[in-house]
């Protein structure tokens, strides 16, 4: 006699609702794998897209890096130009005086200008100078990181305001050259009238032409000359 696996109905009502339990469990498995499928291949690429980011801004920083050096390498050549000149004695020792210090006021200008007043009287020249670098490293690479479209636009406004700062500059020259001429002619309509020293100078007429006196000494000759052809002959 063959063996019977369910002896009640309600055994196999019950293995399959197991069964189907099971089948759930595996559906939501499979699901969460999905999920974390789905999330890791976000983080790959998001990694990816960083990495690529960074293999570019390292790749435009070491072009800008070399940049740097080569205006470094050429800076260094004309310092070594201008101090062989000046072992030389091609420029005289007042001379050298007066550029150096030229040179450093050019130097604080520009220091204050990139930097600001803070340590301008405890550098030394050189320090500034590589203070001036670095910060001009760091705007640069600023400027590389921003939007085409903002640098173009504050491009546009710093042109804006030099030229209205150079229209400025020129009416400035403008009115104080118009107020010096008006100070001037003041000065003209309030001093007192010199007074001349001296004889009056009054006009001479011009002496008597040479020329007309030789042509009346003609004329009487060539008379002379007739009358006493005239009468003695």
């Amino acid at each position: 006699e063959p063996e019977l696996y369910f002896k009640e109905p309600e055994e196999l009502l019950q293995v399959l609702t197991e069964l189907e339990e099971q089948n759930l469990t595996l559906v939501q498995y499979s699901q969460d794998v999905d999920e974390n499928l789905e999330d890791v291949n976000k983080r790959e690429k998001l990694i990816q897209d960083k990495i690529n980011s960074n293999i570019e801004f390292l790749l435009k920083h070491k072009k800008m890096l070399k940049a740097s050096c080569e205006r470094e390498e050429e800076k260094a050549a004309e310092l070594e130009l201008r101090s062989r000149l000046f072992s030389f004695g091609e420029f005289q020792s007042d001379t050298q005086e007066k550029l150096i210090d030229s040179l450093s006021k050019k130097i604080n200008q520009v220091y204050r200008v990139c930097i600001g007043d803070a340590d301008v009287g405890s550098l030394n020249p050189v320090q500034k100078l590589v203070k001036v670098e670095s910060r001009l490293v760091e705007l640069s690479d600023l400027i590389e990181s921003m939007p085409k479209e903002n640098v173009e636009a504050i491009e546009r406004i710093k042109q804006k305001e030099r030229r209205q700062k150079l229209r400025e500059e020129k009416m400035k020259e403008k009115q104080k050259h118009q107020e010096e001429r008006l100070r001037a002619a003041l000065e003209r309509a309030v001093a007192q009238p010199k007074k001349k020293l001296g004889r009056r100078l009054v006009y001479r007429s011009k002496p008597p032409s040479g020329n007309k006196h030789e042509l009346l000494l003609v004329k009487d000759t060539r008379t002379k000359s007739l009358e006493d052809e005239y009468f003695f002959t």
